[in-house]
């Protein structure tokens, strides 16, 4: 819980977690793993989310600038910035966006499956139809520049624990990321899924083992897991303490590892927290190739809308988008 401690000296508000145990463990004589999909089925099935993905980017980003990164804009300047962007985000998303009921465009419809099953938090939250992960839980398949996430919101249910649980196994997901607590201020959020579950480790990221209650010979299934506990719901947070989080993250994560994501709604502080991950990543890229910071290439804006293709309303609020320019600045500064 070390980090647990640094982290909250700096911003007094984050905690990290790492992998659940749910269960004791049982032998491998007497055990048996729990089915998971093929490495060719997962791959398909993001390589079909990707195909997805470009169709869409190349029709939006044609004849489209970016704005570059810029450390002097002021909080009022960022925040205007990102209002622009929400106005084109609904004008893709919906026919018409200022009238009721709203109709989908034809690109960004919603998951069906989930809107006849009720595995979800709000209709306007769904993933979209085409790079949803699974029929039985709200999660979208996202990828950007060859690093793959699990969007997907908290259980909003006791029913739906065990199918999010099981869609991390079946993606043989790495890493799991919690950016929400069960409650705040009184209101839910999330089912507690972690709080029988928690295996903490002061070496390296927790863990969070799962194994199905019904069937006693499975063998538990074990993710790296981490968590921010007071990230309130529609907001930014401190942008080191994100920092100091993601870089936590990046720590023990390897080209190719599934990371799945999840806040409440899983949007918001799930669209931050990878936007974050993918920015630092793409100012390492960049130096190593020998470019100098002053002359990195980074647009907040681009990415934001590349994950927006992907998922509804990732990076949601004005302070959200504050916290990354902020974020990427503290950064620059450490490299």
């Amino acid at each position: 819980m070390k980090f647990l401690i640094v982290v909250s000296l700096v911003c007094g508000l984050v905690g990290i977690h790492a992998p659940l145990l749910a269960s004791k463990s049982v032998s491998s004589e007497k055990g048996y793993p729990l089915p998971i999909l093929s490495k060719h089925k997962v791959a398909s099935n993001f390589q079909k989310a990707k195909k997805g993905f470009e169709d869409r980017w190349k029709k939006f980003s044609k004849n489209r600038k970016f704005m570059p990164f810029n450390p002097k804009l002021s909080d009022a300047e960022i925040e205007k910035k990102f209002d622009s962007l929400k106005d084109t985000r609904n004008s893709l998303y919906y026919e018409n966006p200022s009238e009721q009921p709203l109709f989908a465009t034809t690109d960004f419809e919603r998951a069906q499956d989930l809107l006849t099953s009720g595995f979800y938090k709000a209709p306007h939250l769904l993933a979209f139809e085409y790079n949803c992960s699974h029929p039985s839980f709200n999660s979208s398949n996202v990828i950007v520049n060859g690093h793959r996430f699990l969007a997907l919101e908290g259980p909003q249910k006791s029913a739906h624990v065990r199918n999010f649980l099981q869609l991390l196994v079946n993606y043989n997901v790495k890493h799991v990321i919690r950016l929400t607590n069960d409650m705040e201020k009184g209101v839910f959020k999330t089912e507690n899924y972690w709080k029988d579950s928690l295996q903490t480790n002061k070496e390296g990221p927790d863990k969070l083992v799962y194994k199905i209650p019904e069937e006693e010979n499975n063998l538990p299934y074990s993710f790296n897991y981490y968590a921010i506990d007071h990230w309130g719901d529609n907001s930014g947070t401190c942008p080191k303490g994100l920092l100091d989080f993601v870089k936590r993250v990046r720590k023990g994560y390897n080209p190719g590892d599934l990371i799945a994501v999840h806040c409440s709604a899983g949007v918001g502080r799930t669209g931050t927290f990878i936007t974050a991950f993918l920015l630092l990543d793409d100012i390492d890229r960049q130096l190593k190739k020998g470019i100098k910071k002053e002359k990195l290439k980074l647009s907040i804006e681009e990415l934001v809308y590349k994950l927006s293709l992907q998922r509804a309303y990732l990076v949601g609020e004005r302070s959200q988008y504050v916290t990354l320019h902020r974020l990427v600045s503290l950064y620059l500064q450490e490299v």
